[in-house]
This record gives structure tokens, sequence and C-alpha cells, in this order.
């Protein structure tokens, strides 16, 4: 995957999720018949209203071009 590609979607993941701002995502290729697919995994946590800290992952499915197709998230 494109470093400009990746750095573009890592902005908009950072102002939509900001428990995972700064983190880099790991990337696996998806293979399907049409081309490839990326999943980018983003590890963060984020502090709950009691004070305690809840970890978050972030799963986001990207087209080659950069197109964000699907982003699920852990509670």
């Amino acid at each position: 995957m494109d470093a400009d590609i990746l750095s573009r979607i890592c902005a908009q993941i950072y102002v939509k999720y900001p428990e995972v701002k700064g983190v880099r995502p790991k990337v696996h290729a998806q293979t399907k018949v049409g081309g490839t697919n990326h999943l980018l995994i983003f590890t963060g946590s984020a502090k709950a209203s009691g004070g305690k800290v809840l970890s978050r992952v972030l799963r986001v499915v990207v087209t080659d071009e950069g197109k964000i197709i699907k982003v699920t998230t852990s509670k």
C-alpha cells in the first residue's frame, strides 16, 4: 500500500476516532477476484467515565485507491 494513501486514511480515522491518534496500523492484504483490499488494524485506549482505561481496536477495510469500505470497532 502506498504511504501517501495510508497517511490520508489514517488522517480520516484519527478525526473520527481520536483514541487511536498517532497509532500506525498493522496492514494486511486481502486478495479477492477483482483486486486487493487491505485490512488496517489500529490499537489504542480510551478513558471511561469511572477512570478506567478501555482498550479499543479498529478494523478498517480499504481499497487499493484508499476508499474506506468498512470500519468496525470494539467496545
